[in-house]
């Protein structure tokens, strides 16, 4: 990971990004969008935050998505690489995400939320949409358990109305 200002600025300079600041803790914001198909990326060097726009780093050779953006307004596109996990994935995508013709295992570190399409060769949408209806409902579980578990006031035997 690039870790001065000046040189993060050269390797966004280097790939042609435009609008972009530089947080205090050496994120990367862009009013705009990110394009870093066909670089002969193995990993992306600087970590970027919100990408208003789309952001595209397909057809490289990147084996992780560490310092992808944690938010992207449009369309996220990580196909054509050599990804086995989706971790560091961005959580909330406006568009739509396309994971196609990687080596995934699993839809674990999957965004919590896609605007739009969901595509993959491994994983159909529905699986795409179930695995997130999972996620949400054990969490809701462990709120749940942790909540009541917390209350003094609940007896053991009583029976709670939903």
């Amino acid at each position: 990971m690039l870790k001065t200002k000046n040189g993060i600025e050269n390797w966004l300079k280097k790939y042609e990004i435009q609008n972009y600041t530089i947080n205090n803790d050496l994120t990367v914001d862009v009013d705009g969008d990110v394009y870093l198909y066909y670089k002969k990326l193995k990993q992306i060097p600087i970590k970027f935050d919100i990408i208003k726009g789309y952001f595209n780093c397909s057809n490289n050779y990147l084996t992780s998505l560490d310092f992808c953006p944690k938010e992207v307004g449009g369309n996220f596109n990580c196909s054509w690489n050599e990804l086995t996990s989706l971790e560091f994935c961005p959580i909330e995508i406006g568009g739509d995400f396309n994971c196609s013709w990687n080596e995934l295992i699993s839809l674990d570190g999957c965004p919590k939320s896609v605007g739009g399409d969901f595509y993959s060769n491994i994983f159909s949408d529905d699986e795409y949409r179930f695995h997130l209806i999972q996620i949400e409902r054990k969490e809701f579980a462990e709120t749940l358990n942790s909540t009541l578990s917390h209350k003094q006031d609940v007896k053991p035997n009583k029976r709670l109305k939903i």
